[in-house]
């Protein structure tokens, strides 16, 4: 099944990060951790350091991989990723938490930093993809100030079901 879309149009209203949360580029010496978090957040996919590295820090679309550590270890990432250099469209790609830490915002402010990122680079627009089951990101996207984006003709019957659910 195609993967529902959701984009922001501007950069307008973003919020301010708090202080507390430092959010830092990812690297090399932290594939292993990164796959960690993916695997745990996309369970219908494997991953490991080496890919990690190939899809994601080795990968020429991809700009950026952001993260959130707490205790020194990594528990939130989205990355920064430009599909098409002659358009000014970023794209938030593989946005992930660690199960042991959900629901403290991070996925927010990682996303926040990746839509910072996209601001300063010069971006008109960003989009991402995301699943029907994926309800609190959804929430979360929408919180930034992404909608919905009917890219699909499947989309608009199964966003009105997500967003009715949401509503409840």
């Amino acid at each position: 099944m195609v993967q529902l879309a959701m984009r922001r149009l501007d950069f307008a209203g973003l919020p301010a990060r708090p202080e507390s949360v430092e959010v830092v580029a990812l690297g090399p010496s932290d594939a292993a951790e990164l796959a960690t978090v993916l695997a745990l957040s996309f369970t219908d996919s494997t991953w490991d350091a080496a890919k990690a590295t190939q899809v994601l820090l080795d990968s020429p679309d991809v700009d950026a991989v952001y993260g959130i550590r707490v205790d020194g270890r990594v528990v939130a990432t989205a990355s920064a990723q430009v599909r098409d250099r002659s358009q000014p469209v970023g794209t938030v790609h593989y946005v992930g938490t660690h199960p042991d830490a959900t629901g403290r915002g991070y996925g927010t402010w990682v996303t926040l930093r990746v839509l910072e990122h996209f601001r300063d680079a010069g971006m008109a627009e960003v989009n991402l993809s995301t699943d029907d089951h994926r309800l609190a990101a959804i929430r979360t996207y929408q919180k930034l100030g992404f909608e919905p984006w009917m890219t699909d003709p499947s989309h608009p019957e199964r966003w009105r079901a997500v967003l009715a659910t949401l509503r409840r």
